[in-house]
């Protein structure tokens, strides 16, 4: 009787598979992963400079590319002061000295946050609306 059922789960295994799949698929999509229940305390931070990186330069291949642009930021959280420069580039200087910006933090380790991207604005755009 035991031996009924196996091929009845082997059957079953590839839809199991592929709801689980779509399950994580629409959960990335939508936002729910593990890194927004990670970042959960809004600071605001200062951008202290802009640092501009050639993508490969710690690579050996000789690659023709432009330059990627990351921002360091300052901010302050329990009184502490942290300093820290962005891991993600991008390929515009999308932040200016001085900006102040919001910034989500990981209470456990507020060493580790995420930018907010819906205040992204291009520098080059914040400039000729400021002339």
């Amino acid at each position: 009787m035991g031996f009924e059922i196996l091929p009845f789960i082997i059957t079953l295994l590839p839809t199991i598979i592929f709801i689980a799949v779509l399950y994580y698929i629409i959960r990335t999509a939508t936002g729910e992963s593990s890194d927004k229940k990670k970042y959960t305390i809004p600071v605001k931070a200062t951008v202290i400079d802009v640092k501009q990186r050639d993508p490969y330069e710690y690579s050996d291949k000789d690659y023709n590319s432009q330059p990627l642009y990351y921002p360091e930021v300052e901010y302050t959280y329990k009184g502490k002061l942290y300093r820290d420069m962005y891991n993600i580039g991008t390929e515009k200087p999308v932040y200016r000295m001085g900006q102040s910006i919001d910034i989500m933090l990981d209470p456990e380790n507020p060493n580790l946050y995420r930018i907010v991207k819906k205040q992204r604005k291009t520098a080059d755009k914040d400039k000729k609306n400021s002339d």
